[in-house]
């Protein structure tokens, strides 16, 4: 009878080229995934501030400008808590 203990596995230099892309482009989408949230909100209130300068009425201005400073908030409150976590 053999020892099945690790049969199942393999070291770093026996995987494939093709499973080390796979399990790094994980890597990759988790780190992305870990953005962290004020990040995300400060580059969403600038796409809104990009929008409204293209904006050719008063009124599509006036709610991109509303959504930019929406998500502003939303990055400060973020900030405040991501301080007190650490």
């Amino acid at each position: 009878m053999s020892d099945r203990r690790g049969a199942g596995r393999q070291s770093f230099f026996q995987t494939s080229a093709c499973d080390l892309f796979w399990a790094l482009l994980g890597r990759v989408r988790i780190f992305q995934l870990m953005e962290d949230d004020a990040t995300r909100y400060l580059r969403q209130a600038t796409a809104c501030l990009d929008e409204a300068q293209k904006a050719n009425g008063a009124a599509d201005k006036e709610a991109w400008l509303k959504l930019a400073e929406e998500w502003m908030a939303m990055a400060q409150k973020a900030q405040r808590q991501t301080s007190y976590e650490h």
